[in-house]
């Protein structure tokens, strides 16, 4: 019989294994976007100009937390 803990430890361990298969099939796809980059396609460079936005976003903040606190942003 198997315990509740170990059901959940399962669990946990199929679900940690889902989200780094999903995690992949983004990548995957992230990359195909950019082979198209230089294509006349309009939602693709919005989506691209998005992103880069949200990337600079992302730089600003993590270094203003590191400016607050040193090593914060790692722990």
């Amino acid at each position: 019989m198997i315990s509740e803990e170990q059901e959940l430890e399962q669990t946990n361990h199929d679900l940690s294994n889902c989200i780094a298969n999903l995690t992949r099939e983004v990548q995957v796809l992230k990359m195909k976007l950019l082979q198209h980059a230089g294509c006349d396609c309009s939602l693709i460079h919005d989506y691209l100009a998005a992103e880069a936005q949200r990337y600079i976003c992302g730089l600003s903040k993590q270094s203003h937390l590191e400016a607050i606190s040193p090593g914060a942003v790692y722990n």
